[in-house]
């Protein structure tokens, strides 16, 4: 039993939160991988958005958004996609808190790409 409830806290955020990270502000909604919790999401936002630049990006597994939005703001073209609807809900929602302009979809992976969609940076 202990080990199930602490899988459960790694797999998502169990509370609502509000935070800003790498310039982004951002809502954590209840069942969405929290940047706040895992700082990963913050490295990982700081390196990609550097090598992404202006490219088109597509972003597998977005949760918050924080790293579409990242790239979206430095100026690149950006798709995010989520198997995860609370997450693509979430990851709209940031898009609209801060203002920035992303194609957000729900997506197991590929499934809701077009086959004429080519990116030049995946993650």
């Amino acid at each position: 039993m202990r080990q199930h409830r602490a899988l459960s806290k790694v797999r998502g955020n169990n509370e609502i939160k509000f935070v800003k990270i790498c310039g982004i502000n951002l809502l954590i909604m209840k069942g969405v991988f929290s940047p706040y919790y895992f700082r990963s999401s913050e490295w990982f936002t700081k390196n990609i958005s550097k090598i992404v630049g202006k490219k088109s990006f597509l972003e597998v597994g977005t949760g918050t958004g924080i790293t579409s939005l990242k790239c979206a703001e430095n100026g690149a073209g950006v798709v995010a996609v989520d198997i995860n609807s609370i997450a693509v809900r979430n990851a709209k929602i940031n898009a609209l808190l801060n203002d920035i302009k992303i194609d957000i979809r729900k997506s197991d992976v590929f499934s809701n790409l077009k086959k004429s969609e080519k990116f030049d940076v995946i993650f």
